[in-house]
């Protein structure tokens, strides 16, 4: 059975080999920076944070007034998260939720 990799590093073993077929680029780049991209201006910051922001919005926007009112009562972000989870909530990815994504998500918003 012959594996083969894109890699310039010779392939050790089948597991390794399984790996490099699976990442999206050749393995010879993983360890490259590839700079900061020309055309990212501050104008193209506030734009793709405004994307984020509606994308967030769009996604939760069901769960929103609960988020609001469980923030409004002093919940801490751990207790929103194990609501969330309780209840079955999953994160857009399908991940269960933590605290550091329900406080994102309200500062996206604006809470």
């Amino acid at each position: 059975m012959e594996i083969t990799c894109k890699s310039p590093l010779p392939v050790i073993s089948h597991r390794r080999g399984a790996g490099c077929k699976a990442l999206p680029f050749p393995r010879a780049f993983r360890w490259r920076t590839l700079g900061k991209p020309e055309n990212l201006t501050p104008e193209a910051g506030l734009r793709g944070s405004k994307i984020t922001k509606k994308r967030t919005r769009d996604a939760y926007a069901a769960l929103l007034p609960d988020l609001r009112a469980w923030r409004q009562s002093a919940l801490f972000y751990r207790e929103i998260a194990g609501i969330l989870n309780g209840g079955g909530h999953i994160t857009r990815t399908g991940a269960a939720g933590n605290h550091n994504q329900v406080k994102r998500v309200l500062s996206r918003v604006g809470v």
